[in-house]
């Protein structure tokens, strides 16, 4: 078992966990569930647990990836939709093409120059992209290599639309829709 997986394992088909998942990122999962209409293709870059596809309510055609097997072992177990699931990395080109694409936790692990890269990879791919990440404010990160940015550090690197901050400005929904 890799670090992640060991991490997180402890919150596959937790209620608790889940509960309090769901309160704390409502915002993010409103916003995609807003923008996914039914019958939409649509994917979850670096799903991990596959905890944000399962809180989801939506209908549409899901596919997920992660780079870890083991995170994708968790999804398996953890999710009760059939949805194809690929082991991927996320600074690869995408081969298909998707209404939306989304990601909780996963664009503040790479320097700049990937960002950079995976947001154009993404755009290419995708009519709108909605990541969450953490902010500045936690100050230090949970696990692994987070970097906590402020809202001018993710503009001036990947650019995007939009950016909402919830919860008192400790957490940030990147938007971008292609015209």
């Amino acid at each position: 078992m890799d670090a992640w997986t060991d991490y997180y394992q402890n919150r596959i088909n937790n209620p608790l966990y889940e509960t309090k998942f769901r309160q704390r990122y409502f915002p993010f999962l409103s916003l995609v569930e807003g923008t996914v209409k039914p019958g939409m293709n649509v994917l979850e870059s670096g799903c991990g647990t596959g905890l944000v596809t399962k809180q989801l309510n939506i209908d549409a055609n899901i596919s997920c990836f992660d780079y870890s097997p083991g995170m994708l072992r968790l999804s398996e177990i953890n999710l009760q939709k059939k949805i194809k699931r690929s082991q991927f990395d996320i600074r690869e080109r995408l081969g298909e093409t998707y209404d939306v694409i989304y990601s909780h936790g996963v664009l503040e692990h790479f320097q700049d120059d990937e960002l950079k890269q995976i947001v154009e990879n993404q755009k290419q791919k995708s009519k709108t992209m909605i990541h969450y990440v953490p902010s500045y404010k936690y100050g230090a990160g949970s696990f692994g290599d987070e970097r906590l940015m402020t809202k001018e550090q993710w503009m001036e690197i990947c650019d995007p639309e939009k950016i909402i901050d919830f919860n008192n400005g400790f957490d940030y929904i990147l938007v971008w829709r292609n015209k």
